[in-house]
């Protein structure tokens, strides 16, 4: 029972996320304190981003008018479907406006839109640096956890941990994590902040 409960909790979560962020100005979202890098501005997410929106309302539109005629239950889950869509992109992308990675004294936040969130001590940091190797030689590794706005753009910060963290999958699958490689708008500052603050917390 309890493994059915995991995904169940976590389901309903991420819909009051999504609505959170969805109806919430972005302006009006708190920061927390600390040094605040994004990771969207050098992105081509909102291009991306676009295309998707644009895509979904003139498919939505055509299917419903097809299948309206035939299966008109059909049309109308399609149609909701495709509205849900809509809102879940729109929540995202206000959530990578109001939520930039943040750096304080002993910890380091990511984020990935209302995708992923993600909270490293500072102390449990070997080290950062920019990126050496391309998305498809870490491919298989699966002690790398990406949080990339979009994949085919790759990363330009790669992220060691002295001990791994536990990722979960949808079904509460355990998988440790070593490396976390992400995309900023500004990776030499980010490095050097983080360094810098690892160096201070472990001397």
């Amino acid at each position: 029972m309890k493994r059915f409960k995991q995904p169940f909790a976590s389901i309903i979560t991420k819909e009051l996320i999504m609505y959170y962020y969805l109806f919430k100005k972005v302006d009006r979202i708190p920061l927390r304190n600390g040094s605040h890098y994004s990771y969207h501005k050098n992105s081509s997410y909102k291009i991306f981003l676009a295309a998707i929106l644009l895509t979904a309302v003139i498919e939505g539109i055509g299917v419903f008018f097809l299948l309206h005629h035939l299966v008109p239950i059909i049309s109308w889950i399609h149609t909701i479907l495709v509205v849900y869509c809509l809102l879940y992109f729109i929540s995202d992308y206000k959530a990578v406006l109001a939520k930039p990675i943040t750096v304080t004294s002993q910890k380091l936040y990511l984020h990935l839109g209302i995708r992923s969130n993600e909270v490293i001590l500072i102390e449990n940091i070997q080290y950062a640096a920019k990126a050496t190797k391309s998305m498809e030689e870490h491919k298989k590794d699966k002690s790398v956890f990406n949080m990339l706005l979009i994949d085919m753009e790759g990363h330009n910060v790669e992220i060691m941990l002295k001990e791994p963290i536990i990722k979960k999958t949808f079904f509460g699958k355990e998988r440790p994590i070593y490396s976390i490689h992400i995309k900023v708008d500004s990776p030499s500052e980010f490095i050097q902040e983080v360094n810098s603050r690892q160096l201070q917390v472990c001397s």
